[in-house]
């Protein structure tokens, strides 16, 4: 029963870190999409205009593990840090609307398969005739795999060291509590031998009925 309490309880704990990480992450990547679409712009010519300095520097420094993708009609424009990569398909969105998915997959240039996650908001650019598109912005999944193990590892190594205590203490519990029906074993048994005619009176509440059957049934 122990066993299967602290696994429960640590499986509840673990499910709930992985879920706040994960919506941590998802802020994180709505803020940079917002941020990054507000300081972009697109050209009657339906071409995508990034800012000149991005609110992250990764997003210049091919394979930085953070990436941005433009999908439009008859358009796409990925960031200088997907040089190399291909970005995971994103589904296109109604304007307004926003999706975080992931773990996905994404591939380096030698074939090597990765895992990012994924904000997308799709979005309607009134100064080029309402176009409309999907801007997303993708993560490297290992950062927050990364928290995920040291969190699983601490989590687990201290529910084991709980659960070894808890043992013990069960275990101590266990032997003082059997004491008293202990002593009893041991006046039987100098009662078979006839050192002994009765057992004596010195027992727990608990005990009297059974040790004065027992001195009944003697005489």
């Amino acid at each position: 029963a122990l066993v299967a309490f602290l696994g429960l309880t640590g499986y509840a704990l673990d499910r709930a870190f992985v879920e706040t990480a994960q919506n941590a992450l998802r802020e994180r990547l709505a803020n940079l999409a917002n941020g990054y679409l507000s300081e972009s712009e697109l050209d009657r010519g339906r071409s995508f205009i990034p800012p000149e300095t991005p609110l992250d520097a990764r997003f210049m420094m091919p394979g930085s593990g953070l990436y941005a993708s433009v999908r439009g009609e008859g358009m796409r424009w990925d960031s200088a840090s997907s040089l190399g990569r291909s970005l995971p398909p994103v589904e296109f969105l109604a304007p307004g609307a926003s999706r975080f998915e992931g773990p996905l997959a994404i591939i380096d240039a030698r074939g090597t398969e990765n895992s990012v996650y994924a904000y997308s908001i799709g979005v309607i650019w009134e100064s080029a005739d309402d176009f409309r598109l999907t801007f997303s912005v993708y993560e490297d999944a290992a950062q927050i795999q990364d928290q995920v193990n040291v969190f699983r590892q601490a989590l687990w190594g201290y529910l084991g060291l709980a659960a070894l205590l808890l043992v013990l203490v069960q275990v101590l519990v266990l032997r003082w509590s059997l004491l008293p029906l202990r002593n009893v074993e041991k006046e039987l048994a100098r009662g078979r031998q006839g050192l002994s005619l009765r057992l004596s009176g010195r027992h727990p509440r608990e005990l009297e009925s059974l040790t004065e059957s027992i001195n009944s049934l003697t005489e």
